[in-house]
C-alpha cells in the first residue's frame, strides 16, 4: 500500500514538472493544483490503506483461540453459532450457559432421554458417544464439536471436513475453568454469568460446614456405584464428591486401586455412610425420571442380604442412602456434596437445604420441573 501511494504521487510530481516548464502566466496556479492532486492522492492512498488495515484487524479479531479442558490450544474461526456435542454433563453446562438454541447435534443417550431434553430428536442425533458418525456431523455442518472424550483419532476425521474439536470437562470439579471454555466460544451471557454465581456461592457454602467440623469429628464415608462392589477410589470424582462435603473415604488410600471390591472389604472399612447409586427399572443411569418405591424396597432387600453387611456401622445405624447418579452428578457433582453435607452434619448444616440447590439447577439452568424421588434413606424404605 505504501508503495502504491509512492507511484501515485511520482505520477502526479512528474506531471507537474511539465506543466510547469511550458512556461505561461498559469503556472503558479498550475504548481498549486499539482500540490493538491498531490495531497490528495496521498489522501486517498492513506485512507485505502487505513480501511485495509482495519479489514484485516477486524477478520483477526474474529479468529478465537480456545484452551480446552485438555490444555489443547484450537482455533475457530468466530463466535460459535452451530454445535455438535458429546456427553450428558457438556450438555447440561452449556444449557445452564443459555446456549442451548446453538446446538445442533448430540449423542443418542440424550435422545433416549426426551423428557430431560425435549429440545432434540432422532434428526439430531450422530450416533453414540463411542460410535459417533462423522459423515452426519458433517452434514450437521457445526463450527465446533465438543466432547468429553477427545481423542486424536477423532480430531483427524473431523479434520477432513474442517471441523475443529474442543474438549470440555462438565463432569470435573473445576466448574470455572470449563464455564470459561463456554464463554470464550460462545460469548459471555447473563446466564453463564449467574451460572458461576450458583456455582461458587454453593461451593463456598459447603466449605464454610465443612470447616466448621474438627478433623476427629469428621465421618466415614463409602461410595458404591450401581455395579456391585464397584467403588469410589481416592482417584475417582465420586470419591472426590464425598471428600469435597467434609467425608473421609474408608477406600480413598493408594491400596485401592481397582474400582472392584468384595464384601469383606466393606465389612472390614466399616464406614459411618454409605452411598449406594440406583437406577429407576428400565430407565438410563443419568434418567430424569427417579427410581420408584418398588426399586427402593428391590435395592434394600438385597442389600441387607449381603453376608456380612448387618455388621457396617452403617448399616446398623441405617445410614445407607440409595441415590441416583441424575441427582448427584450434575455441575461438577456439586450437587451430591450438597446432599452429603447435610446428611453427614445435620446439625452444623441446619440452614442448608440442598434441596433448594437441586431444584435452582434444574429449574433455572435447566429449565425442567423440579422432581423428588431421587434419593432414600435406608430407613426410610418401608
Amino acid at each position: 500500500m505504501k508503495k502504491t501511494t509512492a507511484l501515485m504521487l511520482a505520477a502526479v510530481l512528474a506531471c507537474g514538472m511539465l506543466t510547469a516548464c511550458s512556461g505561461g502566466s498559469n503556472t503558479t496556479s498550475q504548481n498549486s493544483s499539482v500540490s493538491e492532486a498531490a495531497a490528495s492522492a496521498v489522501s486517498e492512498s492513506s485512507a485505502a490503506s487505513e480501511t485495509a488495515d482495519a479489514a484485516t484487524e477486524s477478520s483477526a479479531a474474529e479468529t478465537i483461540l480456545v484452551t480446552d479442558a485438555v490444555g489443547r490450544e484450537v482455533e475457530l474461526s468466530g463466535l460459535v453459532e452451530k454445535a455438535a456435542v458429546i456427553n450428558r454433563y457438556n450438555l447440561e453446562l452449556i444449557r445452564g450457559c443459555g446456549y442451548i438454541d446453538k446446538v445442533v447435534g448430540v449423542d443418542s443417550s440424550i435422545i433416549e432421554n426426551h423428557v430431560y431434553w425435549p429440545e432434540f430428536s432422532e434428526e439430531n442425533s450422530f450416533g453414540s458417544q463411542n460410535d459417533v458418525n462423522y459423515e452426519v456431523i458433517a452434514e450437521m455442518e457445526p463450527d465446533v464439536v465438543i466432547t468429553a472424550f477427545y481423542s486424536e483419532d477423532m480430531e483427524n476425521a473431523l479434520k477432513a471436513f474442517n471441523i475443529p474439536v474442543v474438549a470440555l470437562i462438565g463432569y470435573d470439579q473445576d466448574i470455572n475453568r470449563q464455564i470459561d471454555i463456554i464463554e470464550t466460544m460462545f460469548g459471555q451471557s447473563e446466564k453463564s454469568v449467574a451460572l458461576r454465581s450458583f456455582f461458587n456461592e454453593t461451593s463456598e457454602s459447603i466449605s464454610g460446614i465443612v470447616a466448621g467440623i474438627p478433623e476427629g469429628e469428621r465421618k466415614t464415608v463409602a461410595w458404591e456405584s450401581i455395579k456391585d462392589y464397584s467403588i469410589a477410589n481416592g482417584s475417582n470424582a465420586w470419591g472426590e464428591m464425598m471428600v469435597l462435603a467434609g467425608g473421609i473415604n474408608v477406600f480413598g488410600d493408594a491400596s485401592f486401586e481397582s474400582a472392584d471390591v468384595d464384601a469383606e472389604a466393606f465389612v472390614t472399612a466399616n464406614p459411618d455412610f454409605i452411598f449406594k447409586m440406583v437406577a429407576a427399572s428400565g430407565a438410563d443411569l443419568s434418567g430424569y425420571t427417579p427410581p420408584s418405591a418398588e426399586d427402593y424396597k428391590a435395592a434394600a432387600d438385597a442389600y441387607l442380604a449381603r453376608p456380612g453387611f448387618g455388621e457396617i456401622k452403617a448399616v446398623q445405624d441405617e445410614n445407607v442412602y440409595f441415590v441416583t447418579s441424575f441427582s448427584m452428578g450434575g455441575l461438577g457433582k456439586i450437587l451430591g456434596s450438597s446432599y452429603i453435607v447435610k446428611w453427614l452434619y445435620p446439625d452444623a448444616a441446619a440452614s442448608f437445604d440442598p434441596d433448594k440447590v437441586f431444584a435452582t439447577w434444574l429449574e433455572e439452568f435447566q429449565n425442567i420441573d423440579y422432581v423428588e424421588g431421587q434419593h432414600c434413606r435406608i430407613g426410610d424404605i418401608d
